[in-house]
């Protein structure tokens, strides 16, 4: 800038031609009125090369102004000429950074100016924004790659990162997506939102990204998708990606071990967004952040995975080896007693004539020897099942015949402790099937005995038998032992059905038993393709059940005989439900022209009776027996009692059972929730979801069955 002492003195014309010479952007106005009185070349050029001497500064020089500028230094040189001013300012007639120097000069006549020496300082304010830019993505990415590197809950920082995200980047959401290779789609895992709106679960299909566009190729090789309004998408496409509540996103690919692991997706929810390559590449470093955070955390989990089962086996094995060795000294005390009383039954038939003694020597030698051959058996059926030689041999058999005979046997015992014996059959359990006949006699004495064993003089025990479902021509029967015993305490029923163990080690003192019995009942019905579980209160009874599944004989639907052979030495009675009022439903339900869809509208009775050969006698039946059974009660305890394997269980025989009979409602609300118990979780509502459909159900057969007997006595 010119001096002023040295200005003064020259002539104007002079000063003219030096300041037009001058590579800078240069204008001079009165200090008073803001009248540009001289334009450099340089600065006629940096605004469009037109005149603009005799108009106002602050009209031309600036864009939308309507009064002198809030920053303009005439008002500070007119009260102080001799201080210059030096400040930076963004120009808004052409968007351009200027660092000005401001000053006085003496022009025309000895008149005292203003004058503006400006530097075009843009691409240095441009380095230094960017500069910055770097600087504060530095330090975010630190901020980030610190805290995965601290210790502290994994999913906890993830959901900081994302949140972290989204506010430096200034977008509304942020979500990590995991792949799944197999159904070509991404699952919602992790998301933050300064909305309420979350799709935490939500599942995008490729072709929701746009339609005739796969854009799986691209992300799967690391190459990041925008869309900076979805409002520019075809109409369907806009439909879609609404309703992901999403105006506009950017998809980051997460690659981890050189494998396609997930998306990283910023978005906006209701305005559009111009993604620009500084966001995406900040996104691509924080995903190479994120997977090797991910990788290090699933080696971590795995190993604290793998000390948790090893530390689970080591406590198994202990546990195992004192059960054993708990087994060992029991079974030594467990052969002794039938030996003892076979040598000393023997010893007194050998020394007296006495035909009387002899004889009931010969009958005490004769049970123990039962005795000692069932605990022979049972250890042999142990070793057989450990070594893998255990086998299931299936043939026709007469369930009838079967069960009648289990019955009998149990109520001699019965009959001692002058106990009652029952045994309830339903109407939609066959007469025969294919299956194996003994394992199935093993598992059903074995419950008996131990009903009648640990139940008191004069209490009961009673058999129920029902067929739960039917598919492939197979039959899901359902066997239930229960009685009004000693009980078994809660914390006792995790060990019933573990081999060598005993609820509580006084009951072998007290009445017997190896602990192996339950054991190998689990191990037959599993290979029968069921399950066997308990339901117990101390001092209140036991009910033991499980199920089975079996072929049906080809020709089998015939009715089991109301009641077993007459003359049988039992304390039990074979009943079944015979009312009259039945009979006229089953008839009536023979009928073909009966219509069951008026009274069952959640209900496909259509494809239920073509499951069971259209029976409809039978159909009837089984919707009774479902409307009595208390499947739902089941899942709901077992996961109030966070018993994670029956309640998987009870819920995939409640689906079977939907299934078979096309109940509608119940089976579409018992998928989702039988899939997420098998990872231990539950959909939220889903259980009183499920009770509604239940109870809705059940009604709609309420209204069906009075139908029938109203049609039926009329």
């Amino acid at each position: 800038m010119l001096d002023l002492e040295v200005t003064c003195g020259m002539d104007s014309g002079i000063v003219k031609s030096v300041l037009e010479s001058m590579n800078a952007l240069i204008y001079i106005s009165d200090l008073e009125t803001y009248e540009i009185l001289f334009v450099s070349p340089k600065m006629r050029a940096a605004f469009g090369g037109r005149d603009l001497t005799g108009q106002i500064c602050w009209q031309v020089l600036q864009s939308n102004m309507t009064q002198p500028c809030d920053f303009c230094p005439c008002p500070r040189l007119r009260q102080n000429p001799f201080a210059p001013i030096i400040w930076e300012e963004m120009n808004t007639a052409n968007g351009c950074y200027y660092q000005n120097t401001d000053s006085t000069i003496q022009w025309d006549n000895g008149k005292i100016v203003h004058i503006q020496h400006s530097v075009d300082i843009t691409d240095l304010k441009t380095a230094q924004s960017g500069m910055q830019l770097q600087i504060k993505q530095h330090e975010f990415l630190t901020a980030v790659s610190m805290d995965f590197a601290s210790t502290g809950n994994f999913e906890d920082k993830i959901h900081n990162t994302l949140e972290l995200t989204a506010r430096f980047l200034g977008v509304e959401r942020a979500s990590i997506l995991k792949h799944s290779v197999s159904a070509r789609q991404l699952n919602f895992t992790y998301e933050w939102s300064i909305h309420s709106v979350n799709r935490s679960g939500t599942v995008i299909h490729w072709a929701d990204f746009d339609p005739g566009n796969d854009v799986y190729p691209l992300l799967s090789s690391g190459v990041p998708i925008q869309i900076n309004s979805v409002y520019d998408l075809p109409e369907q496409s806009q439909k879609r990606w609404r309703g992901f509540a999403t105006a506009s996103l950017a998809a980051v690919p997460i690659i981890l071990k050189d494998h396609f692991w997930g998306v990283f997706i910023i978005d906006n929810i209701l305005t559009p967004h111009p993604w620009n390559e500084n966001e995406i590449r900040l996104v691509q470093t924080l995903c190479s952040v994120i997977a090797t955070s991910i990788e290090r955390h699933e080696i971590e989990t795995e190993i604290i995975e793998r000390d948790i089962q090893l530390e689970k086996a080591i406590k198994l094995a202990e546990e195992s080896t004192k059960a054993k060795s708990e087994f060992l000294s029991r079974m030594s005390h467990e052969l002794r007693t039938p030996m003892n009383a076979i040598i000393g039954m023997t010893y007194i038939a050998r020394n007296t004539e006495d035909p009387d003694k002899i004889k009931t020597s010969l009958s005490r030698i004769d049970g123990a020897s039962k005795q000692l051959l069932a605990i022979i058996n049972d250890i042999l059926d142990m070793s057989k099942m450990e070594s893998g030689q255990f086998q299931i041999t299936n043939k026709n058999f007469d369930l009838e015949k079967t069960l009648s005979g289990i019955v009998e046997a149990a109520a001699v015992k019965a009959n001692e402790k002058k106990q009652t014996l029952s045994m309830h059959i339903d109407k939609n359990v066959l007469k025969s099937y294919y299956g194996d006949e003994f394992r199935l006699s093993q598992v059903l004495m074995n419950l008996l005995d131990n009903a009648v064993k640990f139940t008191l003089e004069k209490g009961s025990v009673q058999l129920d038998v029902a067929m739960i479902g039917m598919e492939n021509n197979k039959a899901n029967l359902l066997f239930t032992v229960t009685d009004n015993g000693i009980g078994i305490p809660p914390e006792q029923q995790k060990k019933l059905f573990v081999a060598f163990e005993q609820g509580n080690g006084g009951i072998s003192r007290k009445y017997g038993g190896t602990g192996l019995g339950l054991s190998i009942c689990k191990q037959i019905v599993q290979m029968m393709e069921g399950q066997i579980w308990v339901k117990s209160v101390e001092n209140q009874g036991s009910q033991f059940a499980f199920n089975i599944k079996m072929a049906v004989q080809d020709g089998a639907f015939g009715e089991i005989t109301p009641s077993l052979r007459e003359g049988a030495p039992l304390s039990s009675s074979l009943t079944k439900d015979q009312n009259s009022n039945d009979k006229r439903v089953n008839n009536l339900t023979e009928n073909a022209d009966f219509d069951f869809s008026q009274f069952l509208p959640f209900i496909d009775v259509k494809t239920g009776l073509s499951r069971i050969r259209n029976n409809k006698k039978l159909y009837a039946t089984m919707i009774k027996s479902f409307k009595k059974n208390d499947f739902f009660d089941e899942i709901s305890q077992a996961v109030q009692d966070k018993d994670a394997e029956k309640a998987q269980y009870s819920a995939h025989t409640l689906k079977g059972v939907a299934g078979n009979l096309s109940l509608t409602k119940i089976y579409e609300i018992i998928l989702p929730i039988e899939a997420g118990m098998k990872h231990g979780e539950l959909p939220a509502g889903g259980l009183d979801e499920l009770k509604s459909a239940v109870q809705t159900t059940r009604e709609y057969i309420d209204r069906l069955l009075t139908a029938l007997e109203s049609e039926a006595g009329s």
